[in-house]
């Protein structure tokens, strides 16, 4: 705020003649709120720093401020919004010139932020007495319930203070044709139809939520430009079609953005011309599905390009699938998975004459609400051959060996929410970026070597899919990235010393070094954390997972070498040959971040680390698949040197990590000797699953933290299993604001201290299963399939709420606590339902047992 006398007299001065209109001239539009209007009478700023009415102002030097009409809410999606108003004059008067300023219509609902509709250049006045100016913005779709505001902007001055005042203000707007629109309904088989459950420990399941019987399919255009502006899927008959998956309206073109018009319509079909391309919209076809004809004129030459602009903070679309170029570009057949609302598989015909291109715009945060995604159907119609773009809904059937299909329904709509594929984002130079058509977090999130275990399991377990779409390509292709790819780190950088030795690091100075695996035998978990040691089991067990898929033993010949090397990087961190792998990070309590940086695994706002119990279980499983591809490729003694070391591990893991007091198994054993221990019942869990504790020693442990369940008070079983049950200490959590190490920077009950990641809980069920406990777990499973199932959240999630929506992460009351929004290891829980069964379990971990 400005605190400038005569900045202040002057507004005082017009504050008395400002009068905002309630009713436009004759020759306007109809007002479509006359209470909106007449709330400007009164137009008073609130809560942007300025209080004068009717003044834009900017400060010295560089900043700017913003005055905002107050806001309503808009009653439709059709709307033709106008906006006139008047300068009243400019203040101080020395000569400058009219300074940047822009008008702005801007949109917001809660949860999505702010979405401006575009800014119009305000031209310098002729007269400060009031020139009229008039600018105009049409608003296509999917602004219905969203608050609208109009604010005036000051571009920054350099020079001074200067301000601007409006002396009249007028907004009114009329309601748009409605659109033309498409519907494509399938009905399923009575066999997918699911049937609520009345009796056992699932019982209830299907008698809220979508009825499962349909697919639907939904395409609004402009009734006079034809832009498609909405896009919706449902293919559980739920009504989700409503939701639209577009941000804007897409867009068309052919060498250059060309503008269109309605060629044609009629029931089930919408034709655009498109500047001389023609796009033929057709419903129904396939079955329950659209197609897209795009027929360019005889003598172009140019690509068509259609740009859908997806709204990532409602869904989290994702390409899976294809044949995919390094440049970002991906063949058809794939499947285009929207989490919660539906699977589609897309084609083109003729086959080589169709491309899709998805694009990825962050802005400055993977957990970032205003995050952008852009999928661009791209077209080889040049010289008068048309291209048929077709769009089927699917429905995946029950994975082969799974006995107990009646949970199927609730599972197969999430299932592949469990692989998401990038779109390439940020600099690709950069170690926080991402190349295309990897497994990820999310499709605009981190590569994270540390959960490929996850993801590779997920493509063991998934059902067939539609045109032999297979999932296991992205796998392999994510295993390569991160088995070649080199990365910049410091000589400065503490991590530097985990390989290589003080005297070449001195030699180094301040020089960057290219680290690989292939030449240092380190994997980052993510950008450049080589500290995390999940990061290289991680990589082992999704080459595991990647071979396990197909067999190819050609390829593992060709990674055999540096999969030795970063399995040998782990040995040598057996620093005292106890047999358990050390982290670097000591894991004392009040060192988080002291030492490298960050935490010892992808749990990074935790103090664990040196004998870590989550990374251990981890090697276990590593190396023992190791061995099993070193006896594939005719080496029995590497074979035979990997489980021994497997072994040697497993011997050592239950008296380091047993808790005689609590009858369980702590996290972590630090430097100092201190067993941090937090009552976390996937710790317990995760070593009965993987095989470090048989069935029969974990069922002990497995029953104490039940019971500690019920003593703690928790019964938000659709939530899942809190991370811990006791909270963390401040000292071995990420510190507070500020950098208050006596404060956790998250309380008890939020994210990681003992919030409820969903993946967890995964472990402790199928653990509980394993171990005679099924009963319980199924009661757990029960509440978190019915969420799914019928949806917790405005876009239909379950355990997402899209991207930046913090929805993987749960308070004990069911608030959302985490970042990300879309979490692909989130729905490892839907694992569960399969892994009940020991055959299905023994496709994962049938490795041969240690001796």
């Amino acid at each position: 705020m400005i605190d400038n006398p005569t900045l202040r007299s002057t507004v005082c001065g017009i504050a008395a003649v400002l009068c905002l209109a309630t009713m436009a001239h004759a020759e306007d539009l109809p007002l479509e709120n006359p209470d909106f209007a007449q709330g400007l009478a009164g137009w008073t700023q609130i809560g942007w720093g300025n209080d004068n009415p009717g003044m834009v102002y900017s400060t010295s030097p560089g900043a700017h401020i913003y005055q905002t009409v107050p806001s309503h809410t808009i009653s439709a999606d059709k709307l033709k919004y106008t906006v006139r108003y008047r300068i009243g004059s400019m203040d101080p008067a020395r000569g400058w010139e009219f300074p940047e300023m822009t008008v702005n219509l801007v949109t917001h609902v809660g949860g999505e932020g702010y979405a401006n509709k575009g800014g119009r250049t305000i031209e310098a006045p002729t007269e400060y007495s009031g020139e009229w100016q008039e600018k105009t913005w049409t608003l296509d779709a999917d602004t219905a319930g969203k608050s609208l505001a109009v604010s005036f902007n000051l571009g920054d001055r350099q020079e001074g203070n200067v301000a601007v005042h409006l002396y009249e203000v007028q907004i009114a707007c009329e309601a748009r044709p409605p659109p033309l629109s498409l519907r494509a309904e399938r009905r399923w088989p009575a066999a997918m139809v699911p049937q609520p459950i009345k009796d056992g420990p699932f019982a209830g399941l299907y008698r809220e939520g979508p009825p499962g019987d349909a697919s639907a399919m939904r395409v609004d255009f402009d009734a006079e430009s034809g832009a498609l502006i909405h896009l919706g899927l449902d293919t559980e008959g739920g009504g989700r079609e409503k939701m639209n998956l577009l941000r804007e309206p897409a867009s068309v073109s052919a060498g250059k953005l060309a503008d269109g018009k309605v060629a044609s319509s009629a029931p089930g079909q919408v034709k655009v011309d498109a500047a001389g391309t023609e796009l033929d919209w057709k419903a129904g076809v396939p079955e329950g599905g659209l197609t897209l004809t795009v027929a360019a004129p005889a003598q172009s030459t140019d690509d068509v390009e259609v740009r859908l602009p997806l709204r990532p903070a409602l869904s989290a679309v994702t390409v899976l699938g294809g044949r995919w170029e390094r440049d970002g570009t991906v063949h058809p057949p794939f499947l285009l998975n929207a989490p919660d609302l539906g699977l589609v598989l897309v084609k083109a015909t003729p086959a080589d004459a169709g491309t899709a291109r998805i694009q990825g715009m962050r802005d400055g945060s993977h957990g970032s609400r205003n995050n952008k995604l852009d999928l661009s159907l791209i077209s080889k119609a040049a010289a008068g051959k048309p291209v048929v773009w077709s769009f089927e809904p699917v429905q995946l059937p029950p994975p082969e060996g799974l006995k107990e299909t009646a949970l199927w329904p609730a599972i197969r709509r999430g299932w592949l929410n469990a692989l998401q594929a990038t779109a390439p984002w940020g600099e690709a130079s950069s170690t926080v970026s991402a190349p295309p058509g990897l497994y990820a977090n999310n499709v605009l999130s981190d590569l994270v070597s540390g959960l490929m275990h996850y993801w590779g399991d997920a493509v063991l377990l998934s059902p067939a899919l539609p045109q032999g779409i297979e999932l296991n390509e992205a796998m392999r292709r994510t295993v390569d990235h991160f088995l070649t790819r080199t990365f910049p780190m410091a000589a400065t950088n503490p991590r530097m010393k985990l390989i290589r030795s003080e005297a070449e690091i001195a030699a180094l100075g301040n020089s960057t070094v290219m680290v690989s695996a292939e030449a240092d035998g380190a994997v980052p978990c993510y950008h450049d954390h080589i500290q995390m040691l999940d990061g290289i089991s991680g990589t082992l067990t999704g080459a595991w997972n990647v071979w396990k898929a197909d067999g190819n033993n050609q390829w593992l010949v060709t990674r055999w070498e540096v999969l030795e090397k970063i399995a040998s990087f782990l040995e040598r961190n057996d620093t005292d040959g106890d047999g358990l792998v050390e982290s670097p990070n000591s894991g004392n309590e009040g060192t988080f971040a002291m030492e490298f940086g960050s935490g010892s695994s992808a749990y990074d706002t935790v103090n664990s680390g040196h004998k870590d119990a989550f990374i251990n279980i981890q090697v276990y499983r590593a190396w023992l698949g190791l061995a099993e591809m070193a006896e594939a490729l005719g080496h029995p003694d590497r074979a035979a040197h990997w489980r021994e070391r497997a072994a040697k591990l497993r011997a050592a893991f239950l008296p380091c990590f047993y808790n005689p007091e609590t009858r369980w198994l702590g996290w972590w054993r630090s430097r100092d000797g201190v067993l941090h221990d937090y009552a976390s019942p996937w710790i317990t869990g995760f070593a009965v699953r993987n095989g470090l504790l048989s069935p029969e020693e974990g069922r002990p442990m497995l029953k104490k933290l039940w019971a500690k369940i019920d003593e703690v008070g928790f019964d938000r079983f659709d939530l899942g299993i809190p991370t811990t049950l006791l909270p963390i200490k401040p000292g071995d959590y990420h510190y507070g604001p500020g950098g208050d190490r006596s404060v956790a920077s998250n309380p008890f009950k939020h994210y990681l201290n003992g919030g409820c990641c969903v993946s967890d809980t995964f472990h402790f069920l199928v653990a509980s299963h394993m171990a005679g406990l099924g009963d319980r777990a199924d009661r757990v499973l029960a509440a978190m399939l019915q969420r799914q199932w019928a949806g917790a959240h405005e876009n239909g999630g379950g355990f997402q709420n899209g991207i930046g929506g913090g929805g993987e992460f749960y308070t004990w009351d069911g608030t959302p606590c985490g970042y990300e929004g879309h979490l692909t290891y989130s729905y490892t829980f839907l694992q569960t339902a399969l892994l009940r069964e020991p055959a299905l379990r023994e496709r994962l971990h049938g490795k041969p047992s240690v001796k």
